[in-house]
């Protein structure tokens, strides 16, 4: 009469060592995700500062004069990122969370020197 029941079916057993496998794989995996996605974000921020420089050489070639006189004896200035919103669109101007960069790009009397900044320092305005 049992060989006629026919269990078909996994034990409490089985299911549990199939889940205690599933949690231990997602332990590895979990990790390396996280680090992957950190780092194209931080991939995506540098190329984000990237385009903020090209956009603070092109400014630099439409101000160049303004900018040279103001320098005087100085050896740089800054340029607040907002003031580049000419060169650049409103995506370009966040970071890879979104949000909205903020900071300077300091100019340096040595053609083609950049430095982007959060504060700016002891330099004064372009």
């Amino acid at each position: 009469m049992i060989s006629k029941l026919n269990r078909n079916g996994f034990t409490l057993v089985e299911l549990l060592a199939v889940l205690v496998i599933l949690v231990a794989i997602m332990g590895i995996a979990i990790p390396s995700i996280s680090s992957s996605l950190e780092r194209t974000k931080n991939q995506q921020n540098e190329s984000r500062y990237k385009v903020l420089e090209s956009a603070a050489e092109l400014y630099v070639t439409d101000h160049k004069n303004a900018i040279y006189q103001n320098l005087g004896v100085a050896t740089s200035c800054y340029i607040v990122i907002g003031d580049l919103g000419d060169y650049l669109s409103k995506e370009e101007m966040k970071d890879s969370d979104n949000q909205d960069l903020s900071g300077n790009y300091i100019i340096f009397t040595k053609p083609n020197d950049y430095k982007y900044s959060t504060t700016n320092g002891s330099y004064s305005p372009c």
